[in-house]
């Protein structure tokens, strides 16, 4: 029997994490005790991220790797989540300053983003590894 903590995750689960983050992201936004409507591009920038990478890993979770095109395009499509994650990274950082957020909210909400990372890393490296016994080359 393999230990939850050493099982590996499942790309539906990584949906339902970006799903999560996406939610969060929603919902501590949409308080305007904490964060003022005046920096309203910020707000957007946050949920618009938050959003994209819900959808870049969903749609790359219903892609079925049966060409080597369909491969690369949920490798670019994986890769794009990433990126949306490094970007909410900056933007949870630089929100922390403009609407004073708590130490404690800012690791909390950061720890979905770090764990989704991880999961879709995690998730690429097994597509790679059954590129590479089809013997694509999606690089």
């Amino acid at each position: 029997m393999v230990r939850k903590n050493e099982r590996e995750h499942s790309r539906f689960e990584t949906a339902d994490v970006a799903l999560a983050l996406a939610t969060h992201t929603y919902n501590i936004t949409s308080n305007p005790k904490i964060f003022n409507q005046i920096h309203y591009r910020m707000i957007g920038r946050l949920t618009g991220e938050a959003t994209m990478i819900y959808q870049k890993v969903r749609v790359a979770n219903e892609i079925k790797a049966n060409t080597i095109e369909d491969a690369k395009e949920r490798l670019k499509l994986q890769k794009d989540a990433l990126e949306y994650c490094k970007a909410l990274t900056s933007d949870i950082m630089i929100s922390k300053g403009l609407f004073h957020l708590r130490t404690r909210k800012v690791i909390f909400w950061n720890g979905y983003v770090t764990r989704l990372e991880t999961m879709i890393k995690a998730w690429m490296d097994s597509d790679k590894k059954g590129y590479k016994e089809k013997s694509w080359d999606v690089s």
